[in-house]
Parts: structure tokens; C-alpha cells; sequence
């Protein structure tokens, strides 16, 4: 066998002797211009705090002209590009349900000194002027349907989608606090209900559990949302997975015949057919948590490579999907990895609850604190708590069909100039991860560079190794390579 290139992209497959390959808050980075290796892997940025609420919790973030508005606890606020904080009002929640999280939308109100927003918890709605700084906490026209379960804006309306129903409302045009009840209209084509809504390319996405209707404003002021004759055979049964990022958006899918994928809309020619981007292990992981509504999602780019976030708080998990540059839903260009966070005693689901970019910043809020981080790039922290990264190797590459291998020499490049005394551990598996066993403890000399391992035995099921760090530099694995050699005896 020839030396091998180990380092690739995570597929945790649904048998643990197929593939374990894993790779934890870091992301590959591709060389297609004859570059020494094929990928390198990189760490996802640290946080380092940007305003500290005092709250128990970040519930939403929310950025419009420039401004930060936020859903803290119990407290609607505004805070400045300096962290300083205003609160605007009072809600009557302190925490989102497993069904319905805290939501902003905003309008102009048709002029430059009449912008409102409006907020739901799932209880109630409440509305803030932010022109007058006068609001409704909660909104006190009664045919506001307080239990909405979903906002959108579109053409200086809000929608909202009503508890439980196939039916939305939506306000006076330019006017948050002024609701007819007979402005409303239905989701028909199927029974599934309506439990999203989504303005996206001037069109009005109205998402059931498993199928979508589409309208149009048609500027009629009685009835402005009008259908088209678009009709989609899948849906969304978790509301807050979908995110948008410029002409495209990805969102958790289902339909009547069962199962969860995510699925990215393509460019306009096929904008009305959204593809799958999840693999069938990521599809299988969902199928696992025991319900979906709770999950939430996010787009944001980090030097060049735009991510999907998606996390369940009930499974404890956060998945990461490295967009393809293409903006193609293509599984096979793009990449999934993990995040992971350490709270509590315990590593689980990365701590960001909501996100927004602002005041030129990429800002993450906790759901465990009322702190409010921005994404550093420079600090390899969670504000001062350790991040682990960690690689999990493919099985393939050194497998030989149940031959014995021999395993005689071990290289890894660690990026130059990350400091001494920083440390990371290497672990070997030869039943496809099932038990480790230490190889060595390495610590990284104070100019980065290339660390070896002789010796490493033998196996016929294959090697898979593992890399784990806590440092607190940067960790950047710019190859990882082993000779492997067939046994003849």
C-alpha cells in the first residue's frame, strides 16, 4: 500500500464498522492549485464577549439598519456597537417553549421615522416603535392572534400564523399595532396545516409539515397575498430550521412518506426544487432525536466558507454544513462536520441559542447566559472556556480487504507558529472505534512543523486514529499521512 492521506471529510456512518470519520469544531479547507495536500483543517473561531445582559438566557437576536435588538429572559432591549444596553420592554416569557422560540420582524411603517417592530414568544405579541419609542407589551388589539407561532414581513406587512390552523393574518399595511380579522388567508392545498412562513425572493412561502404553497402580493389591499400555481410535495415540520443566506436558503424537510433531510433551494432555474445537501448518516442522526420542532438554524460565513448551523437543544447537538462556493446542493461537495460546546461539566450542543451580523461583527448569543459573544477568529476560546477539537480518521483508506497491514511510520504537520507547550493527544482504534488506545502525547515545538510516529503495529480490520486538543492557540492540521504496508508472512 502507498503512503496514505487520512485526513478527509466526516461521514458517520449508521455502522460504526463502516466509518467513523469525524471531525469536531474544525472545517476542512480544500487546495485544488497543487498545494501539498488535498484539504487542510482549520479551527472554527472562538467567542469573546460582546455585551453581558445580566439575563438568564439569549433568546433571540435580531439586526435591522444597523441596530441590535434582542429578546433576552423576560426583556426586549436594544444594544449599541459598544455592548451598552436600553430596555425597551417587558415580555411575558422567560423562556421558549420546545415549539415556539422568541421571533423579531421589523417594517419601515412606509417612512424613515415610523419603524416597528414586532415580537412573539408563543404567548403574545408585542409591538415597539422604534421612531417614537412607544410600544404595546403586549399588542392590545384584539384580533392580534396572541398565540402566533410565526411572523413574516414582506412589502411593509407582517404575517402572522395562527395556532394550530392553516390559516395567517397580517396587520394594516405599515401599521404593527392595527389587525382586521378579516385579513387573513389559508394554506388549502393539503391538510397538513401551516407552520411557517418564509418571504424570500419577493414570494410568500407558506411551509405545512410536508407540503408548501406559494403566493404573491398582488397589490390588492384586501387581499395581497394571492397563490400561484406552485405546489411543493414537502414541507417543514421544524419552523426555526429555516435560514436564509442571498438568493438561496436551507431548511429541514419531510413529506407524507416519512423521514427528515435538509434541503437547499438552487439558482432561479430551479429555484421551485429544492435538493437534498444532508447524507443519509446526517438524515439518520436527525431520525434519532425524539422530535424535531425544537431545532434551529443558522447561515453565516466564517473567512470565505458560508455555514449551516443546526442544532437540536432536546438531542444536545449541533451539526455543521460547509456550503459548496457553487451555492449548488450537492452532498457530494459539501461537507459535515460538528460543534460542540462545553457547559455545565459536559460537552454537548454548541452554546449559541441565536445569531445575527451587526455593527460589523458576527454575533452568537448564549442560551445557557445572558452574554452576547462575537466570533473571533483570533481567540481559541468559548470566552475563556477550552475548546476540544477533534479529528476522527476515515476507515477506508487502510483497509486492505482483511489482509494484515503493517503500520510503520506516522506523519502530522501542524501548522508553524501557534507557540510551545500546547499540546495534543493521538489515539489509534483497530475495531472501527469501539475501544482507543493512546499512541502519545505530543507537545508542538514552538515553531509548529512536523511530527512523527514509528511503529504503530499492525491490524486486518484497518486503523483509525483519533487527534484531540484542548490548546488554547491555533490548531491548524495541515496533513496527516501513515505508511502502510501488506504483510506477506
Amino acid at each position: 500500500m502507498p503512503i496514505l492521506d487520512i485526513l478527509d471529510q466526516e461521514y458517520l456512518s449508521k455502522s460504526s464498522d463502516q466509518n467513523q470519520a469525524e471531525l469536531k469544531n474544525m472545517y476542512l479547507e480544500a487546495d485544488p492549485n497543487k498545494g501539498k495536500y488535498k484539504y487542510i483543517a482549520l479551527p472554527m473561531p472562538g467567542l469573546t464577549l460582546f455585551s453581558d445582559t445580566g439575563l438568564a438566557n439569549i433568546r433571540c437576536l435580531f439586526s435591522v439598519q444597523e441596530r441590535l435588538y434582542a429578546v433576552a429572559a423576560n426583556k426586549l432591549l436594544y444594544i449599541d456597537s459598544n455592548g451598552n444596553i436600553i430596555t425597551l420592554g417587558t415580555l411575558n416569557t422567560s423562556a421558549d417553549s420546545s415549539t415556539v422560540k422568541a421571533k423579531i420582524k421589523a417594517i419601515t411603517g412606509a417612512s424613515d421615522n415610523n419603524h416597528q417592530l414586532l415580537v412573539i414568544d408563543g404567548i403574545n405579541g408585542y409591538q415597539y416603535n422604534t421612531s417614537t419609542s412607544v410600544g404595546q407589551f403586549p399588542i392590545t388589539n384584539s384580533n392580534f392572534p396572541q398565540t402566533a407561532i410565526d411572523i413574516e414581513t414582506q412589502d411593509d406587512y407582517v404575517t402572522a400564523v395562527l395556532n394550530n390552523s392553516i390559516s395567517y393574518q397580517w396587520c394594516n399595511v405599515s401599521d404593527t399595532t392595527t389587525w382586521n380579522v378579516l385579513n387573513f388567508a389559508s394554506k388549502t392545498g393539503q391538510a397538513d396545516g401551516l407552520n411557517a412562513m418564509l418571504s424570500h425572493e419577493n414570494v410568500m412561502w407558506e411551509f405545512g409539515t410536508q407540503t408548501t404553497e406559494l403566493a404573491t402580493n398582488v397589490g390588492d389591499p384586501d387581499l395581497p397575498f394571492t397563490k400561484n400555481s406552485t405546489f411543493l410535495h414537502y414541507g417543514c415540520p421544524a419552523r426555526y430550521t429555516i435560514a436564509v443566506n442571498g438568493n438561496y436558503y436551507i431548511f429541514m424537510s419531510s413529506n407524507a412518506h416519512g423521514g427528515y433531510s435538509i434541503y437547499q433551494t438552487l439558482p432561479r432555474i430551479y429555484y421551485y426544487n429544492p435538493a437534498p445537501v444532508s447524507t443519509p448518516p446526517i438524515d439518520y442522526q436527525i431520525g434519532q432525536w425524539t422530535t424535531v420542532n425544537d431545532s434551529f438554524g443558522n447561515i453565516y460565513n466564517v473567512d470565505g466558507h458560508e455555514f449551516y448551523e443546526l442544532t437540536s437543544p432536546s438531542a444536545n447537538q449541533t451539526f455543521i454544513y460547509d456550503i459548496p462556493k457553487s451555492q449548488q446542493a450537492d452532498a457530494q461537495k459539501g461537507a459535515w462536520y460538528k460543534r460542540e460546546s462545553y457547559i455545565n461539566g459536559s460537552y454537548g450542543r454548541f452554546l449559541g441559542n441565536t445569531r445575527a451580523f451587526c455593527y460589523g461583527k458576527r454575533l452568537v448569543g448564549d442560551f445557557n447566559s445572558g452574554k452576547i459573544y462575537y466570533e473571533d477568529s483570533s481567540n481559541y476560546t468559548e470566552n475563556g472556556t477550552a475548546i476540544r477539537r477533534q479529528f476522527v480518521s476515515p476507515s477506508g483508506p487502510t483497509y486492505a480487504g482483511g489482509n494484515r497491514v503493517i503500520f510503520s511510520r506516522m506523519q502530522i504537520d501542524i501548522e508553524t507558529g501557534v507557540g510551545s507547550n500546547e499540546t495534543f493527544t493521538l489515539e489509534k482504534s483497530i475495531d472501527n472505534g469501539a475501544t482507543w488506545q493512546l499512541v502519545n502525547t505530543y507537545t508542538i515545538p514552538p515553531k509548529g512543523g512536523r511530527i512523527y510516529e514509528n511503529r504503530l503495529g499492525s491490524s486486518r480490520y484497518g486503523m483509525i486514529f483519533r487527534i484531540t486538543t484542548t490548546m488554547n492557540a491555533k490548531f491548524a492540521i495541515l496533513g496527516f499521512q501513515v505508511n502502510a504496508e501488506p504483510c506477506h508472512s
